[in-house]
């Protein structure tokens, strides 16, 4: 169940990044995390040259995405993951 959330949340995530812009009339509404609405997200932007840092080729510049997806009820039981694309 919680690797069908991920993937969802995942799928979700890279079809909002693969647009160009928001659509025109379309209205973006934050919602409040509470029980019926759990996710919370963190967006963070910076650049890096090629390299190590991409784990690419000098000469073919590198993209990473690093998700880390994680549960409101972190526990001992719960595991973190992280899905790169």
């Amino acid at each position: 169940m919680t690797s069908h959330y991920v993937i969802a949340i995942f799928a979700l995530m890279s079809s909002c990044l693969a647009t160009a812009g928001p659509e025109p009339g379309a209205l973006c509404e934050l919602s409040p995390v509470s029980a019926s609405h759990p996710v919370q997200a963190l967006m963070e932007s910076f650049t890096v040259l090629s390299g190590c840092a991409s784990r690419g080729t000098t000469g073919l510049p590198q993209e990473v995405h690093v998700l880390n997806l994680r549960t409101a009820d972190q526990g001992p039981g719960q595991l973190q993951r992280e899905v790169g694309h």
